[in-house]
């Protein structure tokens, strides 16, 4: 099993003031699963399924993807050819996820947008982190889908209303769009 993740979970749980049967109800699991889950019994801790629920305790619990990195929850196999969300491998490597992240900008600084593209969204869906969203919307105006780089940057406004690069490529989209 991850490295403290039920004991990180069970404190999160605490600090948030929710309890097991709360958060179980909320997950459709039943108590005891979290139980095992918080007490690091799970006896199939290394399953696709348990990967699936860690994720759903992550959002249920607000955790960053930067917390999941850390506990060794999530990162991106450097293997997988075309990311997809459900092709999110588990592993206990950060330099997994550096590396992906790394190629997406190598595609962006090789005008492989559509490549670059594939991996931000694979990231965003991971996580609600506004920095991959950005990643999509700066993507897409490069590849002139200006409707979905606009529609990036109305998801990241709305979690931050301060993101000076969402409104800034905002802005810009529109005066193309008009142009048009």
């Amino acid at each position: 099993m991850k490295q403290n993740i039920g004991e990180f979970i069970k404190k999160r749980r605490k600090t948030i003031g929710m309890t097991q049967g709360q958060l179980a109800e909320a997950l459709e699991v039943d108590e005891r699963t979290l139980r095992r889950i918080e007490n690091n019994e799970y006896k199939d801790s290394n399953s696709t399924t348990f990967t699936r629920l860690l994720l759903k305790i992550a959002d249920e619990l607000k955790l960053s993807d930067t917390e999941l990195i850390a506990l060794g929850v999530i990162s991106i196999n450097r293997d997988i050819d075309h990311l997809d969300p459900s092709d999110l491998l588990i592993s206990n490597s950060i330099n997994d996820l550096h590396h992906k992240l790394l190629e997406a900008q190598n595609f962006a600084q090789n005008s492989e947008y559509k490549e670059a593209l594939e991996i931000y969204k694979a990231f965003e869906k991971l996580s609600n982190e506004s920095f991959y969203k950005l990643g999509c919307a700066t993507m897409c105006q490069f590849l002139d889908e200006y409707d979905a780089a606009i529609s990036y940057c109305n998801k990241i406004l709305r979690q931050a209303p301060e993101t000076f690069e969402a409104h800034f490529i905002k802005a810009t989209l529109f005066g193309f769009k008009k142009r048009k």
